[in-house]
């Protein structure tokens, strides 16, 4: 696992850095020429949650039930950005992707609501986690808009390799539409 440790509301956050290993073009059937003509670029999606968050430890685990129902019994589920962003990415790995945009939505709602200078890679990376979601959800415009936001933010590694990932998922499924 990759972290970085950011800062907010003085506090040190590690970010946790969780793939999305085939998701980014798991809805595109007979994928195979387009994977070995693509091979040399990345098609994984990069999501984020902050280090030693409740549920990080069952998330990787692959128990996102487990970690849904420990983020949720939180007192502060709806305030607090570490469980908002767990509560996204549990959401995203179970394909819940209306619950995961709430909660995306919600956490850029308490970065821009801060009264802290909220680190601007930390904002970057929720909407990157946002422009996740929206891909899923099938609004390429959104996801385009949040993936800017990101980068207006922080363009850091992290989001250009998303950026990278959404284009290779859809040059891939453009590719196949033009085969058929």
């Amino acid at each position: 696992m990759k972290t970085s440790t950011h800062i907010l509301k003085g506090l040190k956050l590690p970010l946790a850095t969780l793939l999305l290993a085939g998701l980014a073009h798991s809805h595109i059937a007979n994928a195979k020429m387009v994977d070995e003509d693509l091979a040399h670029l990345n098609s994984t999606f990069k999501i984020a949650m902050i280090e030693n968050s409740t549920g990080l430890r069952d998330i990787n685990a692959g128990d996102y039930e487990d970690a849904l129902s420990k983020i949720n019994s939180a007192n502060d589920v709806n305030e607090k950005l570490e469980l908002l962003m767990a509560n996204c990415v549990a959401n995203l790995k179970l394909s819940r992707f209306s619950e995961a945009k709430i909660a995306c939505d919600k956490a850029i709602e308490v970065i821009s609501n801060s009264e802290s200078n909220a680190s601007a890679y930390l904002t970057a990376i929720a909407y990157s986690n946002r422009a996740i979601v929206n891909h899923y959800l099938g609004d390429k415009v959104s996801a385009f808009k949040d993936f800017n936001m990101a980068m207006k933010y922080d363009d850091n590694r992290i989001v250009k390799a998303n950026i990278e990932a959404m284009t290779v998922a859809l040059m891939k499924k453009e590719m196949l539409a033009s085969n058929h």
